[in-house]
This record gives structure tokens, sequence and C-alpha cells, in this order.
């Protein structure tokens, strides 16, 4: 068992975990990314930052999706698969979520005291990033990062318009 939140440059443990369709995923799996990074995101349906975190990942999704032809985002989801699939319809969320089961062995791997977490991995496996709770500074970091090479393109994940807090706790 983890005793922190695994941190940047920490080899992030593979995994694997049933989606919601009952078929074993390793989002880490070697060639799974082609060397591109892997966003991470733990969440639970009764955690209220997660209901309102999901959406702006969503977000993140679409954009980048538009953009540069999708990206690896997985869920990592803390519930049943039928409170995660209906969790995931409330929210509007639509990244490929996978199911942790009891006793949460991903997240205790990772070091998770909260939810939600986000954590990016490189292609090698090296964690770029982990971060507990939504923090908007760090989301539109990471939207950029999983960009690549085409960031300077990349349109804004909040709009100026927006009233968005820059953190709330997990």
């Amino acid at each position: 068992m983890s005793e922190a939140l695994i941190a940047a440059g920490a080899e992030a443990p593979r995994f694997a975990l049933p989606d919601l369709n009952g078929r074993m995923v390793d989002p880490l799996a070697p060639g799974s990314g082609d060397a591109a990074p892997v966003l991470l995101v733990f969440f639970k349906d009764d955690c209220p930052t997660c209901r309102f975190t999901l959406p702006f990942i969503e977000r993140m999704r679409r954009l980048l999706e538009r953009e540069y032809a999708g990206v690896p985002i997985y869920g990592i989801s803390q519930d049943s698969p039928a409170r995660t699939r209906a969790f995931m319809q409330e929210t509007g969320a639509a990244f490929p979520v996978l199911v942790e089961g009891e006793g949460y062995p991903v997240s205790t791997e990772y070091g998770l005291e909260a939810v939600p977490t986000v954590v990016l991995v490189g292609g090698d496996r090296k964690v770029l990033r982990s971060q507990p709770g939504f923090h908007r500074t760090t989301y539109a970091s990471i939207a950029r990062e999983l960009a690549g090479g085409k960031a300077a393109v990349l349109p804004p994940l909040f709009g100026a318009d927006e009233s968005v807090p820059e953190a709330r706790p997990g």
C-alpha cells in the first residue's frame, strides 16, 4: 500500500480493470498509447467535486478529440457498473471508464486519499502529474500537455466568461 499520492517521476503501476462491458483493459499496456500520455481520472458518484469535475474532463476530451483525433483518457470508477453508468450519463461524460471494485486496489496502489484525483502518465509510464481535487490551472496545463507539440493552437479549456473557481478540494 502506498503512503502518499504517487508523485511526478515515479513509475505508474500497470493494472487491468473491467470496462462497463466487462472487457478487461490495461490503459498503460505497451503500445496502448503509442508513447502518448494517458490521463487517469479516479472518481466516485457520491463525491460533489467529482460531479463538478467530470464535465470539465469531458470538455477536455472533446476538445482534444476535435483538435488532435483524441487522446487516452480513462475514468477509474470506485462504484458498481450500474452506478457508474448512471453517473456518466448524469455528468455527460463519455470517456472510457474502468470499474475498480471492492477495496479500491488501484486507488490504494496509487496512494489516493481523495477523489477526484487525476494522474497524467507519460508514454514511458512515468507520472508527469498527480493532482487530487479540482484545480483549474492544473487541468488547463494537463490539456496542453495532452495536446503535445500542438498546444499553441489549443483553444482554452475554460472560457473567459465562465465563473470557474481555481480549486475545489476532493
